[in-house]
């Protein structure tokens, strides 16, 4: 066939293509809008697989951030974790009286001694309360007071929850940075760190749906902060400032220091310290560990027996005051049966004996805890020096142990008493597990000066040193040497009494000395008194109590308000004779710290204090007795409220709605507030009944406070603006406030260093000095509360003063 030929009939084949085209062009554009569609919805269908799946394994991986985490998911022994703020600081322009004075601004905010807190009514925040809240969050808090299992639980939360946030949980020990990461995705440091933790298909699926990020709908959960070496954190502090600068939109809830916790606050994250556990979260924590214990005491695949009563009444009994952690080890101990779980130390020891039974093992641990709390900068070792370390022991053993060097590794793997981190580097979960194991290996050493340094290890070692050896020399060295600012030198020892024997001779040396900040005749600042209380209150003494009733007849109503706060704290029933004494004070807010310390003691001994003040007491105190029977008090505070409700006297039945609006907008609050606001015949009690019902419904949430930039701050502004000076930004307007602080009236004065306070600004430390030989004592007080939090906040201690 000819050239031509084909020619042709190409030429007609393409003819009747395109007349087919153009007849059937709606069909064929019908078709490809149909075949678009179904690419977008496999496209949508395949996203939303994914996002289920990750949210899935993230739920499971978040479920196992617990010490029983390859046990029983965290979900089902979980008691949920409450926040505080620090009080926002006074506002010298605002001239509008308080609707009313909440009792509770008595009680001072201490968050490195936050102990005494627990059992007072305190208004606090909730998990939900954070989600809502800035895009900024520092969950601030002492290493294990629980803010890992904050984190994990807003993580289940956020993965089951139907919400747009995708969260994400990160271990900054999980990160591999580089010195310069300046021209980096800070995404992509973000979602390897992710991806350690979770299963292959499910870290790939995160990187699938990482414009999750890019939209704003982040919610970024970070941990680790304090196990970082200095270097590391500084380079994870950068890449931190790189993206929060590039993901503006994300919501980061990070988990930080109390001490040491400025570089948070100067990327503007709001603080909201985690609150100690009250009588009722320990209860809560014993019994849902005692429904749980036959999954998580099983034995090849046997259930344990559930713990008798005896055994639940053991692991509550005298625990006011414990960490989290170290209730958990006391209840494990306990349901276990351990012999060696008498104590601190035992429970901290029968957690090992359960994981690694094996003593050169354990020696070859105590080994390794020791060399990195002895090493600056060292917060892991390489994995192949710790087998080998291991491989070494079990051939010097001089009889065979009864687990190989894998199998030990892959237990203290699998337990999470070791995690292996980016690098193949080993190191330990939990820092308190490092500290009693260092502890361990310095049972027999002498005297080390590098230990009797002021250090963040060192605070968590010598609680279990104490227990270990006669510490006697270190106490001598603290005491014989200058004291700090904020007393943290002194009030540091209270709590190396946890662990050591009630015997031990130094303890009465350290009691007295911290008594004498307390109950000083002297001049003494009101915070260092204070802080002297609440230390008393750590220290879990029994003679502790008798120094806070000795306080009682002070001179001071300050310290006789501080001695209430101390006893109700220490919770012993004894102590309501000398509270039901304190309520008669001339000093009323001597006899409002009585009501409320009265109500934390918890006892039922108490109620007839407790009631008599609801009914004849003065109005705050009447609020003070409410607003803590809200806790249902000694199991009959719910029905003291309904009855104080239809009581004669209507300053009580007013009272009586502030207790109801601390429980809460519940059906039987509801109506009965609803039946004040209709029926009273008090004009006034249903016109708070009427306000308290609409507070109700609002169900308004307190949120972390984020301080105003000083530029934002409007009576900084209106001053400056008046001496024609621009508050500027950054250090600028920090500058602005410290020239406030020293030539403003004394309003402003009082508000620049409360300020500061919040700002943890270093540059702010020698004017405030100067402020404590101002002639008026309310500037003097304030500019020493400033620089002891912005003490706290840099994380070194401030030279005291004399």
């Amino acid at each position: 066939m000819s050239p031509i030929v084909f020619v042709a009939i190409g030429f007609a084949i393409a003819i009747g293509l395109g007349v087919l085209v153009y007849t059937q062009r709606e069909r064929l554009m019908a078709l490809r809008s149909t075949a678009e569609d179904r690419v977008a919805t496999t496209r949508a269908s395949l996203t939303a697989s994914l996002d289920e799946r990750y949210r899935s394994a993230l739920a499971e991986m978040a479920n196992k951030l617990h010490l029983a985490g390859h046990l029983i998911p965290l979900e089902a022994v979980a008691v949920a974790p409450r926040f505080y703020t620090l009080p926002e600081p006074f506002d010298p322009i605002n001239t509008e009286e308080p609707v009313s004075f909440s009792p509770f601004v008595l009680l001072p905010t201490i968050p490195d001694f936050p102990q005494y807190r627990a059992n007072y009514n305190i208004p606090q925040m909730s998990l939900d309360n954070l989600l809502a809240g800035p895009q900024r969050t520092a969950i601030l808090g002492a290493q294990g007071s629980g803010r890992t299992v904050a984190l994990a639980l807003l993580a289940i939360h956020a993965a089951e929850a139907d919400t747009d946030h995708l969260p994400v949980y990160i271990h900054l020990g999980d990160m591999s940075l580089p010195e310069d990461a300046s021209s980096l995705d800070p995404i992509r440091p973000l979602l390897a760190a992710a991806q350690a933790r979770l299963k292959f298909i499910a870290g790939r699926a995160l990187v699938a749906i990482q414009s999750e990020f890019v939209e704003g709908r982040g919610l970024i959960l970070i941990d680790g902060w304090d196990d970082l070496t200095k270097a590391d954190r500084q380079r994870a502090l950068n890449w931190l400032r790189g993206f929060l600068d590039v993901y503006p939109e994300s919501q980061v809830i990070m988990a930080g220091p109390v001490q040491g916790c400025r570089p948070l606050l100067e990327l503007g994250f709001a603080a909201a310290y985690i609150s100690p556990w009250n009588d009722a979260d320990m209860r809560a924590l014993v019994r849902l560990w005692a429904e749980h214990w036959p999954a998580i005491g099983k034995r090849r695949r046997e259930p344990a027996a559930p713990p008798s009563s005896d055994l639940t009444q053991q692991a509550a009994f005298n625990v006011r005051g414990l960490p989290p952690i170290d209730l958990t080890l006391k209840i494990w101990a306990a349901y276990a049966g351990t012999a060696s779980g008498s104590d601190r130390l035992g429970w901290y020891q029968a957690y090992i004996d359960r994981i690694v039974p094996d003593n050169i093992y354990q020696s070859v641990l105590e080994q390794l805890a020791l060399e990195l709390h002895n090493t600056p900068g060292k917060d892991t070792i390489d994995l192949t020096e710790a087998t080998a370390l291991f491989n070494q022991a079990r051939e010097m053993a001089p009889e065979a142990p009864t687990m190989s060097p894998p199998d030990v590794l892959f237990a203290a793997k699998q337990t999470t008493l070791l995690t292996e981190r980016t690098r193949s580097r080993l190191g330990f979960t939990h820092p308190q597990m490092r500290a009693y194991l260092a502890a361990r290996a310095l049972a027999d050493a002498p005297f080390r000066t590098s230990v009797a340094q002021d250090t963040p290890n060192n605070r968590l070692l010598m609680p279990f040193l104490a227990g270990t050896q006669d510490i006697t020399t270190y106490v001598d060295n603290r005491l014989e040497g200058p004291q700090t600012l904020g007393g943290g030198s002194l009030l540091q020892m209270a709590l190396w009494m946890r662990g050591a024997p009630s015997d031990a001779p130094w303890r009465a040396d350290v009691l007295r000395q911290i008594a004498r900040v307390l109950l000083d005749e002297g001049k003494v600042f009101p915070v260092l008194r204070e802080r002297a209380m609440a230390a008393l209150v750590a220290s879990r003494d029994p003679l502790a109590i008798d120094l806070l009733e000795r306080g009682l007849n002070h001179a001071d109503g300050t310290v006789r308000m501080l001695c209430c706060f101390g006893l109700g704290a220490l919770g012993d029933p004894d102590s309501v004779i000398p509270l039901g004494r304190a309520l008669e004070d001339d000093n009323a807010a001597v006899g409002i710290a009585a009501t409320l310390a009265l109500c934390a003691l918890n006892d039922s001994t108490a109620l007839n204090y407790i009631i008599q003040t609801l009914v004849a007491g003065s109005e705050i105190a009447r609020r003070a007795a409410a607003e803590s029977l809200a806790t249902n008090l000694a199991g009959e505070g719910y029905e003291i409220l309904r009855d104080a409700t239809e009581e004669i006297d209507a300053g009580t039945r007013r009272a009586a709605l502030y207790g109801l609006e601390r429980v809460g907008p519940v059906t039987w609050v509801m109506d009965a507030v609803k039946d004040m606001m209709l029926h009273d015949s008090d004009w006034l009690v249903r016109s708070a009944a009427t306000d308290t019902f609409e507070r109700l419904e609002a169900g308004e949430k307190p949120i972390p406070y984020i301080p105003p930039t000083p530029a934002d701050t409007k009576w900084m502004t209106g001053w400056l603006a008046k001496q024609s000076v621009d508050p500027g930004r950054g250090p600028q307007a920090i500058d602005q406030m410290i020239r406030m602080l020293q030539e403003a009236d004394e309003p402003r004065q009082l508000a620049a260093a409360e300020s500061l306070a919040l700002h943890g600004s270093p540059q702010a430390i020698l004017p405030l000095y100067e402020r404590l030989r101002n002639p008026h004592p309310e500037i003097r007080d304030a500019a020493y509360r400033a620089l002891v939090r912005v003490e706290r906040a840099v994380g070194h201690n401030l030279p005291g003063v004399t």
